[in-house]
């Protein structure tokens, strides 16, 4: 809550208690919660809800998936050229 000097919530303790319950119910992983934490440092001007926080762990746990998918076909692709390189020699 430091990041956010505007941030002055009634009980720090039950934001973050609240916080990790959610987050540990969800599942998300400690680099979707930590990249979630930094983009909401950078992007936000007030304290995020824990829906809010909840959400920006979706949106970073959709976009490691993606980048995941995309870079399984890239590694495809090279050994299908790897196979094909090989076979014509």
């Amino acid at each position: 809550l430091d990041a956010f000097p505007n941030a002055r919530p009634p009980s720090a303790n039950t934001y973050f208690e609240t916080l990790a319950h959610d987050v540990q119910e969800v599942g998300f992983s400690e680099a979707v919660v930590a990249e979630s934490c930094r983009d909401l440092r950078r992007r936000s001007k007030f304290v995020p809800t824990v829906a809010e926080f909840l959400e920006a762990c979706r949106q970073t746990q959709q976009g490691l998936c993606a980048t995941a998918t995309a870079l399984e076909s890239i590694i495809d692709l090279r050994r299908a050229a790897e196979r094909s390189l090989l076979l014509n020699d």
